[in-house]
């Protein structure tokens, strides 16, 4: 028996499995996050107590072991690619192994060997014990970015501007404290570049360009929401340099086989800094489509494809167009009114329009880039265009929630 492993409650990847008919698929989630859904596309569920036990893992993998072949292992989410590497390793699975996740899911790790290759990339240091956090944020200087080392989605990833945000950071997070990396802050537009790798080798590489920087759209500054750039625009001297960029900073890391989603910070005098990489699909339900749009592939099929040692390239590009998407927000309480997707089917340049939520339904104040409601997808024949149009949609959105009255965005 050939079996396919899953691992993670992330949906977005089932639809891509059901090309692969013929092969037992196994999902692995953690207890409490079992869905109707997933009955429909896996043979077997099985739960772990939490991600972090790894003895539960590698009783589940001994068991299908002894019953057959454990062909591929798919890992849709950040926080389950260093399990899936570890697995890998453990078992004799084709895939990033234990050493290369590893590479990509430490973020002071991956900084360092970026850093040693001189690659552009910023000091970072990694700390262990909150006590230790002032006197090495005296040595760097204000501003300065606090973040899990094992992060994802700018979840509590903090700038710090002064002692008096140091000592709130402490006061919150000192009795929950977990490994962080703390490095100066970079000024510069944030871009992101989604790539395949086969072989070693980037056989193709999109960027693209936020509308507003991740960590300001926590901060409530701005939309989430990205741009991708066509093939036309390579010729652009900075896009050229982030898929260089890239590019070598997948072989320093030792990235084999993967899609991967890397973010760099272009200054204003054309500096360019590397931030990090992910050997994932980058921003599940929001990027996708994009490229789709743009290049004519499904990323999130290409993740399965990969593992399954299935996937051959088939561009088929829109030249010369733009593609972005815009998220729209989340706020805590019940939802009494939201938009609905065809509110914005006369919008220019509207491809898509989605809405996650309805009324009824529970909402949470958005802390990372992982929250939103829906989201639309644009394009365009150039950047601005898309901008307008991604923005104009986003105006237009409405979202009531209880004991707040209307709020147009």
């Amino acid at each position: 028996m050939n079996t396919l492993v899953y691992l993670s409650d992330y949906p977005h990847c089932f639809e891509p499995l059901l090309n692969y008919r013929d092969i037992h698929k196994v999902l692995i989630v953690e207890e409490g996050t079992t869905t109707e859904q997933q009955h429909l596309y896996f043979d077997e569920i099985h739960t772990v107590s939490s991600m972090l036990r790894l003895d539960e893992f590698e009783a589940i993998f001994t068991n299908l072991a002894s019953l057959g072949t454990i062909q591929a292992i798919i890992v849709p989410d950040e926080d389950y690619v260093a399990i899936g590497g570890y697995l890998r390793s453990k078992f004799n699975i084709p895939g990033l192994n234990e050493q290369q996740t590893r590479n990509v899911r430490d973020k002071f790790v991956m900084k360092e060997l970026v850093r040693a290759a001189g690659i552009n990339g910023c000091y970072s240091v990694s700390i262990q014990d909150p006590d230790e956090l002032p006197e090495h944020i005296v040595h760097i200087g204000y501003p300065v970015i606090v973040k899990p080392v094992d992060g994802a989605g700018t979840a509590h990833t903090y700038r710090l501007n002064s002692q008096a945000d140091l000592d709130n950071y402490l006061q919150s997070y000192r009795k929950q404290w977990r490994q962080i990396v703390v490095e100066p802050f970079i000024e510069g537009k944030e871009f992101h570049c989604d790539s395949i790798i086969v072989d070693g080798e980037v056989v193709f590489s999109s960027v693209g360009e936020y509308l507003f920087n991740c960590l300001d759209v926590v901060n409530k500054k701005g939309p989430l929401g990205m741009i991708i750039y066509p093939a036309s625009a390579d010729s652009i001297p900075h896009i050229r340099a982030i898929k260089e960029m890239n590019t070598q900073v997948v072989k320093t890391l030792g990235i084999t086989k993967s899609v991967c989603h890397s973010e760099m910070f272009l200054q204003p005098s054309g500096k360019l800094y590397f931030g990090e990489i992910g050997a994932r699909v980058g921003g599940g339900q929001i990027i996708p489509p994009c490229v789709r749009n743009s290049y004519g592939f499904d990323l999130l099929q290409t993740l399965v494809d990969l593992e399954m040692g299935q996937w051959k390239l088939e561009l088929q590009e829109k030249p010369g167009v733009y593609t972005g998407v815009i998220c729209f927000p989340s706020r805590q309480g019940i939802v009494r009114n939201i938009s609905k997707p065809d509110d914005f089917r006369d919008f220019p340049g509207i491809i898509q329009a989605r809405i996650f939520n309805k009324p009824g339904d529970q909402l949470n104040d958005m802390t990372n880039t992982m929250t939103r409601t829906g989201l639309a997808v644009a394009e365009g024949d150039c950047l601005e265009q898309v901008r307008e149009r991604l923005m104009n949609v986003y105006s237009a959105f409405v979202l009531e929630v209880e004991h707040e009255t209307l709020i147009n965005l």
